[in-house]
């Protein structure tokens, strides 16, 4: 084989690595941290407050029981006037994400079931309102 047919060979492969590397690429799922992020940060000021307002008044004990696929929410000082939303978000997947209305029994606490979320890293948006205040906090879990 002479010097131009080599030539004509690592063209070839050099194209079909990268005829590849493009079709590989295109097939990979970009999912957004959220379709709306543009209007969620010109708000970004109103969550700003939110957390203020949760830092400074409420507390939300997070637990869990080893073996058991329950997560329990406890909200310090809270009565029955609470409403709001538990957004439990999967960084890894968008699709898995889900929204749980907040909903406290009694002893001002919150059940979610984990049995149907994937194992892994999730976090968890709570957003409620009290006393005609409105509070945010995030935590980190791994189920």
């Amino acid at each position: 084989m002479n010097f131009g047919n080599w030539i004509t060979v690592a063209f070839l492969a050099f194209a079909a690595i990268i005829i590849s590397l493009v079709v590989v690429s295109m097939r990979q799922d970009v999912s957004l941290v959220a379709a709306d992020y543009y209007q969620q940060e010109i708000a970004y000021q109103g969550r700003i407050d939110e957390l203020t307002n949760a830092k400074g008044q409420q507390s939300i004990e997070l637990s869990r029981k080893p073996g058991e696929n329950q997560l329990t929410l406890t909200f310090a000082g809270a009565g029955s006037g609470v409403i709001g939303e538990v957004h439990m978000y999967r960084p890894s997947d968008a699709r898995l994400d889900k929204s749980l209305p907040l909903s406290l029994d009694d002893s001002s606490t919150f059940r979610i079931d984990t049995s149907s979320l994937k194992k892994g890293l999730w976090k968890m948006k709570i957003t409620w309102k009290m006393d005609g205040k409105s509070y945010f906090e995030e935590k980190t879990i791994v189920i």
